[in-house]
């Protein structure tokens, strides 16, 4: 759509960057807030976020540079470019999972109860994110004629240009922010266990994320013809979170 919002003195403000940034700011801030609530030092804390958020950066990075390999082996320099875009958010988690891990072991806090408290955020600053990705034209959808369908034409977009597409950026920001809504004001009063809510919110997102990649139009690994590895990824973590939820329920106190 717009992938510059603005520009000062020749220096572009990218639409990605900015809303990625905020979504990672709002989610970090809320989530020290809760930790103060439960005792937790605020300084800790954000060793916590900075670490994760370090890991998941880097990582997600690796993963997209991977995905479209002959590209940037071609073009090096675009590697350094993140602020335009370029991250998988299977890798931001599994980077943030390693960096999440790695602080609090170190802190001695209960890396379950940590992670659920941390758990409503994830999606929150997702949900922001994408609206990121919905300016610069990442993580483009599949050509549509429906009503709300979007036709890009900033030269700059990474979208295809001139023709309707699902706004999937903005279904995915959508489901999102209702995950956050439901885990934070309705599941966190149910929680029977540590471990629980960081689970719902991975059996949640990838039920989700299965069926928005029907609508996505980009270039992405493919596992086969009509499935790709999203949602390979997706359908493990619905059924490794489903069996460790139920077995949580029937008396384990921590996953």
């Amino acid at each position: 759509m717009h992938p510059v919002l603005f520009s000062i003195d020749g220096i572009h403000i990218y639409a990605y960057g900015l809303f990625v940034a905020a979504g990672i700011f709002l989610g970090s801030g809320l989530f020290v807030r809760e930790c103060k609530r439960y005792g937790i030092d605020s300084q800790v804390a954000g060793d916590v976020i900075f670490n994760a958020i370090i890991f998941g950066v880097v990582i997600s990075r690796v993963f997209y540079i991977l995905v479209d390999w002959n590209f940037f082996i071609s073009h090096p320099v675009e590697m350094l470019k993140f602020w335009r875009g370029g991250f998988v958010f299977y890798g931001a988690i599994l980077g943030g999972f390693l960096g999440f891990w790695y602080t609090v072991k170190r802190k001695n806090l209960s890396f379950a109860f940590a992670l659920d408290l941390a758990a409503p955020f994830i999606p929150l600053s997702h949900a922001i994110g994408r609206i990121g990705c919905f300016f610069a034209g990442c993580c483009y959808g599949k050509t549509c004629h429906l009503p709300w369908a979007i036709v890009v034409k900033d030269p700059r977009s990474l979208s295809p240009l001139g023709i309707p597409l699902h706004p999937v950026q903005l279904y995915s920001s959508a489901v999102n922010a209702l995950i956050f809504i439901l885990l934070y004001f309705v599941l966190k009063e149910k929680k029977r266990f540590h471990g629980e809510l960081i689970l719902e919110y991975f059996f949640l997102y990838g039920i989700a994320r299965f069926f928005l990649e029907f609508y996505r139009g980009d270039k992405r690994p493919m596992v086969s013809q009509h499935l790709s590895y999203n949602q390979l990824i997706s359908l493990i973590l619905v059924f490794l979170s489903l069996i460790l939820i139920i077995k949580g329920k029937k008396g384990k106190k921590e996953f």
